[in-house]
């Protein structure tokens, strides 16, 4: 009966999760619409390229992870204990990107020349400078929220998440719509949203906390995270590089339509994998000192598997329709990569849930060893594919550098601590997975024919989810948690 209710209370957190994550990724999907009708793709471009720079700083300098929160704030059955983890890592996180902040303040003249080359805009400085106090809001605002999962209130992660939605989207209206400034529009709205969002989360965390800083654990969590920091660094140039490529080797322009087409991606984490990540993230550690440890983990795995796959092979279904319904003329070529890189990204999942040895056992390093080593191939495919296939050869190159990333990540944290995963059954539904979106590929149809035909092929696939990728007692399982639920 205990097992029963810690299963039931994860999956009613990861539900709650689920939809303030999805709250907060919603605003890229509210925003489409205006995004592609009053930018440009190369309006798009630009803001995309913006957010790159800010977010190699924040990477470079950062060494502090949220990822320390949950590794330390387990460590001690102790409120004040739990407190002093939260601000530790938020001051010193704070305080690093201080610092960060500041070379991008005194960099702008030199990147604002290359990030606003070809365009209109003449107070390049300013922007860069204005977007550049992000990456401090970030701190305000992705420490606390930590902080919420690791205390495990979903409630109030959603409440913060809605809060974060409703101030984004006023400002973008605000400023994109109603100014009509176009790029500098989406500058200062990402810096108002942020600016308003992280004071009001930084007043919530300090109110709990109090000022309880430590030495020791500021020390412990530098020696935890500046592994992740190096791996970290890695993977945002795996993620994000390629975007300088396309610039260089075709235009902006193709940077626009290959950023929308990434946020595919983006919005396939945020919907089929985040929420549940939310919650374990911080319970992993519970069930790893669990004697059927490694039952719970296969079965978690099966379970969260085929849902990933079954939103992924949807949205790549859907993506021609999406685009067509949501997005300007302009941006429709961008179907062609969207499900190339949302395939990609299930293997960013995979990833993500097999590394946790390499986390247990604070052997943090090998999972920089894999970013690096992934990060030298996805280069080398950057220089053999861009130049010839511009934004197609950037999403081929990403989808076989997550693979790579995923061997070796899987590898060496099965080293640490084997979960034995049931790979034959989750192999074949991902073949499954690509046949199905083969098959829509071919579907030209007006929208509503197109849609009834696509939704159709993704009800089959549903259907082979359930009886090939779930075993009968999984099956059983979750018949039987619905009908508790109701």
């Amino acid at each position: 009966m205990e097992q029963k209710a810690k299963k039931g209370k994860m999956l009613n957190h990861s539900a709650i999760y689920a939809l303030g994550i999805f709250i907060q990724y919603s605003t890229s999907i509210v925003m489409m619409p205006i995004y592609t009708r009053y930018l440009t793709p190369q309006d798009y471009g630009v803001a995309d390229l913006l957010a790159l720079g800010v977010e190699v700083v924040g990477l470079i300098i950062g060494v502090i992870s949220a990822e320390a929160i949950f590794r330390f704030y387990f460590e001690k059955d102790d409120a004040q204990h739990k407190r002093r983890v939260a601000f530790t890592v938020f001051l010193v996180s704070l305080l690093i990107n201080l610092v960060g902040y500041l070379f991008i303040y005194f960099t702008a003249v030199y990147s604002s020349s290359y990030l606003f080359e070809g365009t209109n805009i003449s107070n390049g400085v300013a922007l860069v400078r204005i977007y550049g106090a992000t990456l401090i809001f970030q701190v305000l605002t992705a420490i606390p929220m930590a902080y919420i999962r690791a205390q495990q209130k979903p409630v109030l992660f959603v409440m913060f998440s809605v809060l974060r939605l409703v101030l984004a989207v006023a400002c973008n209206i605000y400023f994109i719509v109603y100014q009509e400034l176009h790029v500098v529009g989406v500058i200062y709205a990402v810096f108002t949203f942020s600016a308003i969002h992280g004071a009001i989360l930084f007043t919530y965390m300090i109110s709990k906390t109090g000022i309880t800083f430590s030495g020791s654990l500021a020390r412990k969590a530098l020696s935890f995270s500046w592994p992740l920091m190096l791996s970290s660094f890695a993977l945002f140039l795996v993620t994000y590089a390629d975007r300088l490529f396309i610039k260089h080797y075709v235009d902006l322009t193709a940077v626009g339509l290959y950023s929308l087409a990434y946020k595919f991606g983006f919005i396939f984490i945020a919907v089929s994998w985040a929420p549940f990540s939310q919650m374990w993230e911080s319970q992993r550690y519970i069930v790893a000192k669990q004697a059927n440890a490694q039952e719970i983990f296969r079965y978690t795995f099966r379970m969260t598997q085929g849902f990933v796959l079954i939103c992924a092979a949807g949205l790549s279904i859907f993506a021609q329709d999406i685009l067509r319904i949501l997005a300007g003329s302009e941006f429709q070529e961008a179907y062609r990569l969207i499900g190339i890189i949302v395939f990609a990204y299930v293997f960013n999942i995979w990833s993500q849930y097999c590394m946790f040895g390499i986390l247990y056992s604070k052997k943090t390093i090998y999972k920089s060893y894999a970013d690096w080593l992934t990060l030298l191939f996805t280069l080398i495919f950057y220089f053999c594919l861009i130049p010839k296939w511009g934004a197609m050869g950037a999403a081929v190159a990403t989808y076989f550098s997550l693979f790579l990333r995923f061997l070796l990540l899987n590898y060496w944290s099965n080293k640490f601590f084997d979960m034995s995963l049931d790979w034959p059954r989750t192999i074949l539904i991902s073949v499954s997975a690509y046949l199905v979106y083969g098959i829509s590929i071919y579907i030209e149809a007006p929208i509503m024919i197109s849609l009834a035909l696509n939704a159709s092929l993704l009800f089959g696939f549903m259907v082979m989810v359930w009886f090939i990728g779930f075993s009968i007692q999984d099956r059983e399982r979750v018949t039987n948690y619905i009908k508790a639920f109701r």
